[in-house]
């Protein structure tokens, strides 16, 4: 998969599934720009995630079906980071706190992260925060989640 912004920063995606002989464009529906545009595997489903060209703009979220759906945010906040979990979910790290997108509607989450973290999802489907006090791992459900901090002492 190839995944970029034209020259008028809308989002372009091409998909190969003969190891890069042949493209195939696939329509991404954005009225907008972008300046980045990442694609994120987690287990089976594609995202695409558009960072705002000022890079300071909540990013728009597209989930790969039959074609790229654009993923409702209703009530996001005004900045955030955007992390595609499982099932459809995706969290949301704001100066706010976390978050995520459920069905289309932002709820708030009582996880221990801010903006300062930076959050990714391991293979295992563990959460691996990165901040200002060091590094978090986050297992179980969404709403849920068990938040463990990780400690390294050097001597």
């Amino acid at each position: 998969m190839a995944a970029g912004a034209d020259d008028d920063g809308r989002p372009y995606v091409a998909i190969s599934v003969d190891e890069g002989r042949s493209w195939r464009p696939t329509p991404v529906e954005f009225h907008g720009a972008v300046g980045v545009l990442r694609v994120v595997r987690v287990q089976s489903d594609l995202w695409l995630l558009g960072e705002r060209p000022d890079r300071t703009g909540f990013p728009a979220v597209w989930r790969h079906g039959p074609a790229w759906e654009r993923v409702p945010a209703e009530g996001h906040p005004e900045t955030g980071q955007a992390v595609p979990l499982t099932d459809g979910v995706v969290a949301v790290l704001s100066p706010r706190g976390a978050g995520a997108l459920v069905g289309g509607q932002y709820v708030d989450l009582p996880w221990p992260l801010t903006d300062k973290h930076h959050l990714r999802m391991l293979p295992d489907g563990t959460a691996f925060a990165t901040g200002p006090e060091g590094v978090l791992l986050g297992t179980g459900f969404i709403g849920d989640q068990v938040w463990t901090a990780v400690t390294i002492e050097t001597e």
